[in-house]
């Protein structure tokens, strides 16, 4: 551990700061958020955050965590910080990250990934080493928990993550070792291996694609895992590789295109929602549309029938059934069409993407912390609506799809839709008949004349 040592008064107040916080009375509440902002203007404030963290076993996990939480939300001051506050906060966090409470690891292993991303992995580079080793473990716990931290920051940084340190590039070493983890026995091993590989799709890591041959042949092994999210990040990386590399996948489309045809009607909606952003993609690339054309006749129907409510979507239109003396809101009355999204992977805002969509977070910066105000119930349940409403989901996904593919394939399109089309919008079934309607509303930006 780094030579910095805490201030007896200045760790007891924010210590006392930190245990009151946990009075849910809003006067308190917002005496302690005034109190918290002012301690950052304190260059040390990091410091006793790590150190409260990594070494007062004595206090309560949760206390702990809170600090962590707090030490997370304000990762950015570790830029301006004194040389030996860096330096403790760094190895603090690293110490607290082999805790043997979960409840530690798990938030040094937040504070891991913000810090990695604020430094960037050339100015930490044992930290980098230090969650590679962990690789290693015989202990699985480490080998999930180090993973995960990796994953978050391939996801969040892939181009920080993708550079020269001490004349060597990490990921030269890694992509093989991530390539070999994808046999291991555990499925969230699996996962993690498969999602980090992934993220480097999209930035041409010459890394990776060195190894681009390996990494399809370990996709096509994955493809028929037990595990639903090995198989979504399976899903996930294809359509990755048709947006970058669609030379690699050409000349096995056939089974490619079965196995996504298939993985879109699989029961789980993740892993199908990922599969039918494969079509989505195929038909926004117009230099693919030869290689989609003879594809049209099995994937037009399987989307059509993915227009179908689903279950969660159908609990939320529940949700609407006994307000009939409630006046209407705008948003009510709005159509239930699909919407847009940002179509490929979320980035990091340095790297010149969309920023991420934002989780929830409490006042310490911890993820889906839900108040407790009966006050808020009713902005809860509105921001649920809203949240239900605007999800990107499979329904949705695949009427995008179907519109790119009316612009794309026109007349060719309603041929093949001609006959499940009029089934569905005659059948007795209420959902089949509305899931015809939106098809119809899907293509005609392809200004098709339908004559049903």
């Amino acid at each position: 551990m780094a030579s910095w040592t805490p201030q007896p008064a200045g760790l007891q107040e924010i210590l006392q700061t930190i245990h009151d916080s946990t009075d849910m009375n809003t006067a308190v509440q917002r005496s302690i958020t005034q109190k918290l902002n002012q301690f950052t203007r304190a260059p040390e404030y990091i410091a006793y955050l790590a150190y409260i963290l990594s070494s007062m076993t004595q206090e309560e996990d949760r206390i702990r965590t809170i600090a962590g939480y707090l030490l997370k939300n304000n990762s950015r001051l570790i830029l301006s910080a004194p040389q030996g506050v860096a330096h403790f906060v760094k190895a603090a966090v690293l110490e607290a990250f082999n805790d043997s409470s979960i409840m530690i690891r798990n938030a040094a292993s937040q504070d891991i990934v913000a810090f990695l991303g604020v430094l960037e992995p050339k100015n930490w580079p044992e930290c980098l080493q230090l969650l590679v080793g962990a690789l290693d473990s015989t202990d699985l716990d480490k080998q999930e928990a180090a993973f995960n931290a990796l994953e978050k920051a391939c996801e969040d940084y892939p181009r920080k993550m993708d550079v020269e340190i001490g004349g060597t590039r990490p990921l030269d070493y890694m992509i093989p070792k991530f390539l070999s983890l994808t046999e291991h026995p555990s499925a969230k091993m699996r996962s993690h291996a498969v999602a980090c590989l992934s993220y480097f799709v999209p930035i041409s890591c010459q890394s990776l694609f060195v190894h681009i041959d390996s990494f399809i042949a370990c996709l096509f092994k994955r493809a028929s895992d037990d595990d639903p999210s090995v198989r979504r990040h399976v899903c996930q990386a294809l359509v990755l590789l048709l947006a970058a590399r669609p030379e690699k996948l050409m000349p096995e489309m056939s089974n490619v295109a079965e196995y996504m045809l298939y993985s879109t009607k699989d029961k789980n909606e993740n892993v199908a929602l990922e599969a039918c952003e494969f079509w989505l993609t195929f038909a926004e690339d117009a230099d693919l549309a030869a290689y989609l054309h003879p594809l049209l006749g099995k994937v037009a129907p399987v989307l059509l029938d993915c227009m179908v409510y689903g279950e969660d979507d159908l609990l939320w239109l529940e949700g609407d059934t006994e307000d009939a003396a409630v006046p209407d809101k705008e948003q009510d009355i709005k159509p239930r069409h699909y919407g847009g999204k940002s179509h490929g992977l979320d980035r990091d805002p340095t790297e010149g993407g969309d920023a991420p969509p934002k989780p929830r977070i409490g006042a310490y910066g911890e993820e889906q912390i839900d108040s407790d105000e009966d006050d808020d119930d009713d902005a809860d349940d509105d921001d649920f609506a809203d949240e239900m409403s605007t999800e990107w989901n499979l329904r949705k996904c695949a009427a995008a799809a179907l519109d790119v593919l009316a612009v794309r394939f026109g007349a060719d399109l309603l041929n093949v839709l001609l006959a499940p089309l009029k089934d569905k919008l005659w059948s007795n079934d209420w959902l089949q008949r509305e899931s015809g309607i939106l098809a119809l509303g899907a293509m005609a930006e392809g200004e098709l004349e339908l004559q049903l």
